[in-house]
């Protein structure tokens, strides 16, 4: 096992993470226009879908929609700019995984895709750097 945790450590040593007296905070993140939001009822379908077909333990609870980048906790907002995330048209957060929850900002994201794919990309965050006394984030490090 000890290989293949050092190959993910490896492999994810270049994404966008911070370490904050709160956990560990990482971010997604696209450039461009938002162009239009995909509506929270497309979201929570999704959401639904992921968690029902994960093979993992994982519940709604971990999975928060934020309407737009304001209504994300604040050590989010705080940490996202202090790394330069703006929330300008080519700097924006899409999701972020932050103690153990993945937050996905509704205003940001355009398709259903890019929905499945925030979700699968946070997921391997929530697992890899998860609370290891957390039953729906255990790390595997």
């Amino acid at each position: 096992m000890a290989p293949v945790a050092e190959a993910f450590d490896n492999l994810f040593s270049e994404l966008n993470t911070k370490e904050t007296d709160k956990g560990t905070v990482l971010f997604s993140r696209r450039s461009g226009d938002t162009g239009s939001a995909v509506s929270l009822s497309d979201i929570n379908r999704i959401i639904d879908g992921f968690i029902t077909s994960s093979p993992v333990h994982t519940s709604r609870e971990t999975v928060i929609v934020a309407p737009r980048f304001n209504d994300l906790p604040g050590a989010i907002q705080e940490e996202a700019e202090r790394q330069g995330y703006d929330n300008k048209p080519n700097n924006h957060i899409t999701g972020v995984t932050y103690q153990v929850k993945i937050y996905i900002v509704q205003s940001n994201v355009q398709s259903k895709a890019e929905v499945e794919e925030i979700l699968f990309h946070e997921r391997i965050h929530q697992i890899l750097h998860g609370d290891k006394s957390d039953p729906q984030g255990i790390s595997i490090k």
